[in-house]
């Protein structure tokens, strides 16, 4: 009697077992519904009038849901305070096949830009679910002026940019007690463009990104967030008097820290912002 009885609960924690498994394969195997962005995710850089593909994968959607896809502008520049310069709708009702190519219209103006991409059942939008790029990615130009255009490439410390045929550059590498570790200067009719690497493990962010005591129009000092090549940065402009001799001119300063290195970009010129544009991270 008790074997007979012994065998039944054992068949019931048998079945309870099973049953529990089965409903956990279920639960792990169906999850949450979500949908993810895949490109652009941050640090493209796209050019106007070019055919991009717009990339993102989902799980757990209805097959009848349809995708929407929105971009939005990333400042600064300011944006208009009311409306803004284009429609935020780039596709809407697609197939959720998981990719679509965009041809980038002249409407957008050169900039730093979010795409969002969305699941929903219905028109109006019910049953949204979203995900958008994790970090801006960049419109530019379709002026081919930078084409030809030569090249920087330094993989030491990874990172090229890429200069006008008639600019100069000069190199110097040393180290000082801020542990300055690499320079570069792109010169032309005196406007300058460089690159210097610090290894600023004894100062702090904010410390190295404070304008130069004396010198300078305290009135002048602008200091911003910005994106550059998908990493945030931060924008340092000021007039410097009497520079020089070369009397008063702005002075431009972008800071970027990445891999325990701090990246100062200067320059002092409106061709130094397209050269600025050019600026890439590369693989080591």
């Amino acid at each position: 009697m008790n074997q007979a009885f012994s065998k039944i609960w054992i068949l019931i924690i048998l079945i309870v077992f099973i049953a529990g498994g089965i409903l956990a394969w279920q639960y792990f195997r169906v999850g949450e519904p979500y949908i993810k962005v895949l490109s652009p995710n941050g640090g493209e850089v796209w050019e106007v009038g070019s055919t991009q593909t717009i990339q993102w994968a989902t799980q757990n959607i209805p097959s009848a849901n349809k995708i929407s896809i929105h971009i939005r502008r990333v400042p600064p520049p300011p944006l208009p305070t009311e409306g803004q310069e284009f429609d935020p709708i780039i596709f809407i009702d697609l197939e959720n096949d998981g990719s679509e190519d965009w041809t980038i219209s002249d409407m957008y103006p050169v900039g730093n830009y979010i795409i969002e991409v969305n699941s929903y059942s219905s028109i109006p939008l019910t049953n949204v679910l979203s995900d958008e790029s994790d970090v801006p990615f960049k419109i530019v130009s379709s002026s081919d002026e930078t084409a030809n255009w030569k090249t920087y490439s330094n993989e030491e410390y990874g990172y090229e940019i890429k200069y006008p045929q008639d600019w100069k550059t000069k190199e110097r590498s040393l180290m000082s007690d801020l542990g300055h570790r690499d320079f570069v200067w792109i010169q032309s009719n005196g406007d300058e463009f460089s690159v210097d690497i610090w290894d600023f493990s004894f100062y702090s962010y904010d410390q190295l990104t404070e304008p130069p005591p004396g010198g300078i129009d305290p009135d002048t000092i602008n200091k911003k967030e910005v994106i550059i090549d998908g990493q945030p940065a931060t924008e340092l402009s000021y007039v410097a008097v009497g520079d020089g001799g070369l009397g008063a001119r702005e002075i431009k300063k972008v800071f970027i820290q990445k891999n325990q290195l701090l990246y100062i970009i200067s320059y002092d010129s409106k061709r130094g912002e397209q050269i600025l544009s050019t600026f890439k991270f590369i693989e080591k």
